[in-house]
């Protein structure tokens, strides 16, 4: 998609297809993470028990269940119920070798009376564990500030958190994409308890509690992000890239320096400066202008158009995040900065008046401006 204005497209900095994230424990092919939103939903009671005794004849697995805490439906703390579930062919055998042990979150249906469990995973479910969120009986589960309400699922993650963290041997994460649900509902309760998962026992958590900090603008994230750059894993600095460059949003001009020191730094990576650079474009503040600008006479392309975009932006007051110049009149808008108003690296290098056109515009406008 490349909403336009003027005779010259500015190209979207779209925001990318979510997916299974860091925080994924894998079962086997077929399967995938059902939000735990829906999860919830989805079901008739959502409960906290433990697992009494269970069978598994061909594929159906039985498990009765002891209450320990409900968060949705009718069943009450000491209830005892008989749950049921299909499982996978290969699930069949090695049944339920263990099952007593266990203690887990669970959602269920009721129909006609009698309670089945809603898989956390869609498709594939090799092992009985794969059907519920499985809770070691020495987790506990991560807290909320006294001034937070968490809704169930929210609820749900915690106890989650605090299960990953026993790094138990069995299946205790599930399937939880942690990234998409903080992504889908950065509610207080969830930045409080993404909050905690810089500082836990448990590495995946704390690299998603140092991405999502990072992309919120934190100031410890971020000296601990670029302090680390040199030593840090390739595939966490790739995602923390990414997490700047979609969802950076804080426009205050100390976050801007934050992004700035980013673009400006010998020892960011390539692939940071330009995640950087395209949050930058993205926001188009008074304050990122200056970083734009020091782009405009970059030999990569790739860079130039994202400094153009980002100056075509702010000439043509295009609201942050946003593709079309707000209404009325703006000072530095012309007929000549919606002429020029491009960000695509092939138009870049092709025409490479436009650039020359920024330069010029920078020049004029940049006493003013810084």
């Amino acid at each position: 998609m490349k909403p336009s204005f003027g005779k010259v497209a500015l190209r979207a900095i779209a925001t990318p297809a979510l997916w299974l994230g860091a925080m994924q424990v894998a079962f086997g092919g077929g399967s995938a993470p059902i939000p735990v939103k829906v999860l919830v939903n989805n079901a008739d009671a959502v409960v906290i028990a433990t697992i009494l005794d269970g069978t598994v004849v061909a594929q159906a697995l039985t498990l009765n269940l002891e209450v320990q805490e409900a968060l949705k439906g009718p069943l009450q703390a000491g209830a005892v119920v008989q749950v049921n579930c299909q499982l996978s062919t290969e699930a069949a055998a090695g049944a339920t070798t263990g099952v007593d042990k266990d203690r887990g979150a669970f959602f269920l249906r009721n129909t006609n009376g009698k309670w089945s469990i809603v898989p956390v995973t869609s498709g594939f479910i090799p092992e009985f564990r794969g059907a519920f969120f499985v809770l070691p009986l020495n987790a506990r589960p991560k807290t909320f500030g006294s001034d937070v309400q968490p809704s169930i699922h929210e609820r749900i993650l915690a106890e989650v958190a605090g299960a990953l963290e026993t790094r138990d041997s069995r299946l205790h994460g599930g399937f939880v994409d942690f990234m998409w649900e903080y992504r889908s509902n950065p509610s207080p309760a969830m930045k409080a308890l993404f909050a905690q998962f810089r500082s836990s026992t448990n590495a995946r958590l704390r690299t998603v509690g140092l991405r999502v900090s990072v992309a919120n603008g934190d100031d410890q994230a971020f000296a601990q992000f670029q302090k680390e750059l040199a030593t840090q894993d390739a595939t966490v600095t790739a995602q923390i890239a990414e997490d700047i460059q979609y969802y950076f949003n804080a426009t205050d001009p100390q976050s801007v320096a934050k992004l700035g020191r980013l673009v400006t730094s010998q020892s960011s990576p390539a692939g940071v400066r330009k995640a950087s650079l395209t949050a930058l474009a993205r926001i188009h503040t008074r304050e990122s202008l200056p970083y734009l600008a020091g782009f405009l006479d970059n030999p990569d392309a790739e860079l130039q158009s994202l400094a153009v975009g980002g100056l075509a932006m702010f000439a043509n007051n295009v609201p942050a995040g946003g593709h079309e110049p707000t209404s009325g009149s703006w000072k530095y808008r012309t007929e000549e900065t919606i002429r020029h108003s491009v960000m695509d690296a092939t138009i870049i290098k092709n025409s490479p008046g436009v650039v020359a056109f920024w330069q010029s515009w920078w020049t004029e406008h940049r006493l003013e401006l810084q």
